[in-house]
């Protein structure tokens, strides 16, 4: 579990405005360490990484309170605790959202085309991991390398 640094007072914020912004405040001198709601999970993690197997270009980067893949500094997957989000391209959108707990992405509210979020239910089946890291592989490979 990750760990979040926060002002010793950040109970007496007002509701609403964001602890980043307090934490970021440089008249805070005193600071508290507390567990990071957003954890990792290490299984899924070690999942996704046998499925993906050791790609050239294939690098793991700690983003979005999880573990990110990338393939050529492109995002490939991101893994959340209970949650994989797979980059699989529009075109094998619509495929992949036919798949029992396979559901698309929305982020602050405004749905993320391409994108896809695999629930437990389905990326314990190893057959439809594979299918889903193998589309998502592939269209990230066509994109250009960063």
């Amino acid at each position: 579990m990750g760990v979040v640094f926060l002002p010793q007072d950040y109970r007496k914020a007002t509701i609403g405005r964001s602890l980043r912004r307090i934490a970021e405040s440089r008249s805070h001198k005193r600071w508290l360490m507390y567990p990071s709601p957003m954890a990792r999970d290490p299984g899924l993690e070690e999942l996704v990484s046998s499925t993906v197997g050791d790609r050239p270009g294939l690098t793991e980067k700690a983003m979005f309170g999880g573990m990110a893949f990338l393939l050529h500094g492109n995002l490939l997957c991101g893994i959340r605790s209970g949650s994989l989000m797979l980059r699989v391209g529009q075109e094998n959108e619509a495929w992949a959202l036919t798949i029992p707990g396979v559901d698309p992405v929305a982020m602050r509210g405004r749905r993320m085309p391409g994108y896809v979020r695999a629930l437990p239910e389905a990326y314990v089946d190893d057959a439809v991991r594979q299918r889903l890291l193998d589309a998502a592989v592939a269209f990230t490979l066509a994109l250009p390398r960063k």
